[in-house]
């Protein structure tokens, strides 16, 4: 895909626009998630898959009609992660205290960067 990143209307979000020269894969290397704490997630990883660790540090917001708000701190800086309700995430069985493991898109909101999973299995609980 060949195009120009720019930000759009939406608040802060960097996206691919211009898009010149679209061809399909049939198969190729596996995207492979760059693993980053909590407090890296920002412009220098905006845009790309990722995956973060840390405990949940307040009650889960909701949000919807649009989704969800997990806040996520490893110890080196809060952030958010944005459950879209279009995924189909069940975030129920999540709470303030549990250590938790995101894979998602890294992203920006307003002036807020965050993580967004893209199925259930983006969201792994590691302790109680």
């Amino acid at each position: 895909m060949t195009g120009r990143l720019a930000d759009t209307v939406l608040p802060g979000l960097l996206v691919l626009v211009d898009v010149t020269d679209t061809r399909a894969f049939p198969s190729g290397p596996k995207v492979r998630p760059l693993t980053v704490a909590t407090g890296d997630v920002g412009e220098d990883t905006e845009g790309q898959l990722v995956t973060v660790t840390g405990t949940i540090t307040q009650p889960i917001v909701n949000d919807l009609p649009f989704g969800f708000i997990i806040f996520i701190n490893d110890g080196s800086g809060e952030i958010h992660s944005f459950v879209a309700a279009s995924t189909g995430i069940d975030v129920s069985g999540l709470s303030p205290g549990q250590t938790i493991e995101i894979t998602g898109f890294s992203g920006q909101f307003a002036n807020d960067f965050e993580v967004d999973p893209r199925t259930q299995e983006d969201i792994r609980i590691i302790t109680n």
